[in-house]
């Protein structure tokens, strides 16, 4: 009896999976390296986004509060009489000084830890923004 043997598989080496199903260690660590790389390019750039946002929104409000503060100002011919009310935020917390009648600062200065570009700023009745907070 004479057995064909051009039909029949090889032998695989005795310990190999006959498929391979997922990914090896190399394979894995190599991917873990590449997202940790990816990650610390990305996270730097993110955070100074954020701080340029929280930036940016409480000069925003500054200068709502500061359109607040001249329309009560056309209505009463003072500031001493305004309050332009505006309620802290996470990052930021807002003060309203008028030392006299015909002047007024309106302050945003940074939360502890909050993650700002400026750590205070001020607007005054002339209307300049600066990174100097007026003392109270």
């Amino acid at each position: 009896m004479i057995i064909d043997t051009s039909q029949r598989t090889p032998r695989r080496p005795a310990g190999t999976a006959r498929h391979s199903a997922g990914f090896s260690l190399i394979e894995l660590m190599i991917a873990v390296a590449v997202i940790g790389i990816l990650a610390s390019i990305a996270y730097p750039s993110y955070t100074q986004y954020v701080a340029r946002a929280n930036t940016a929104e409480a000069e925003a409000r500054l200068m709502e509060g500061a359109a607040a503060v001249e329309r009560c100002y056309t209505e009463n011919y003072s500031y001493s009489s305004c309050d332009p009310d505006l309620n802290a935020t996470e990052t930021y917390s807002f003060a309203f000084s008028s030392s006299s009648a015909a002047s007024y600062s309106l302050a945003a200065t940074a939360e502890s830890g909050a993650n700002v570009e400026e750590q205070c700023l001020a607007i005054n009745a002339t209307g300049e923004v600066t990174t100097d907070c007026p003392e109270d």
